[in-house]
């Protein structure tokens, strides 16, 4: 019993010894102002050096990306006009494709001479 009451007393005993919800935030704003102020920042020339070579890439790339896509578009549209079935039945002999009356079962070519 003693163990649980300790454990309540050191809970509220932290809650309010500790700082408020301001004094953190106001300590979490200084020391991120601390940190920017050691932060090496770039000069204007070499800021625009950097944002020059970034914009240079970006350029690249989408004129690299541009041209696959126009590729690979053309690509798949002359494939798609190709006629595959053009092929097949060329090889293909009259005598070899089975006539719907080859294929029928005896059951169905009775019926009709059946309902004469």
């Amino acid at each position: 019993m003693a163990k649980d009451t300790d454990k309540k007393d050191k809970k509220e005993k932290g809650r309010s010894a500790g700082p408020n919800i301001l004094q953190r935030a106001g300590k979490f704003f200084r020391e991120v102002y601390g940190e920017l102020k050691k932060v090496t920042w770039p000069t204007p020339k070499e800021l625009i050096a950097y944002t020059a070579t970034v914009l240079a890439f970006i350029v690249i790339i989408s004129v690299m990306i541009g041209v696959l896509d126009f590729g690979f578009g053309k690509g798949f549209t002359a494939l798609s006009a190709v006629d595959l079935g053009a092929a097949v039945s060329a090889t293909a002999t009259p005598e070899a494709t089975p006539t719907p009356e080859a294929t029928a079962t005896p059951d169905a070519a009775a019926t009709p001479a059946a309902a004469n």
